[in-house]
């Protein structure tokens, strides 16, 4: 094997795209965080980032609070919890009968491999939170 070339110019290496209803809130456990809303699967190599953008359509038919939401990665196909990246935003609250678009974004530069990215959310009361719909997420793989 010889030496290891020069690296090659940064942009763009891959993008996905998901959109669909996905696990709701209220099928999380409390005080956990999981992913919600739509998924992707992205495969980065040595030193490569992914920018990830999540959105999704949450809400109650009774007032809820204490909601949380930030992005989450997890290894494709591991067990565990997903990893939250960076700190979360804690303290959503909405009145009954109420749904908003929640959403994040975040530069993650995990170990080389293929990955689950997407919105995660956690809820001391998830059964609360019963008012969801559609979401979205996008993620482009970029060398810096």
């Amino acid at each position: 094997m010889g030496p290891q070339g020069i690296q090659g110019p940064s942009g763009v290496i891959a993008s996905a795209f998901g959109s669909g209803g996905g696990t709701n809130p209220n099928g999380l456990a409390a005080n956990t965080w999981g992913f919600v809303g739509q998924t992707v699967n992205v495969t980065v190599a040595v030193g490569q980032r992914i920018h990830v953008t999540s959105h999704k359509y949450m809400g109650s038919s009774v007032d809820a609070t204490g909601l949380g939401t930030g992005i989450c990665y997890q290894v494709q196909g591991g067990g565990g919890a997903p990893i939250l990246q960076g700190g979360a935003m804690l303290g959503g609250q909405v009145s009954a009968n109420t749904r908003i678009a929640w959403g994040a974004s975040a530069v993650i530069q995990p170990a080389a491999g293929t990955y689950t990215v997407g919105l995660c959310a956690s809820s001391g009361v998830p059964a609360n939170w019963n008012l969801n719909e559609w979401g979205y997420t996008s993620a482009l793989v970029f060398q810096p």
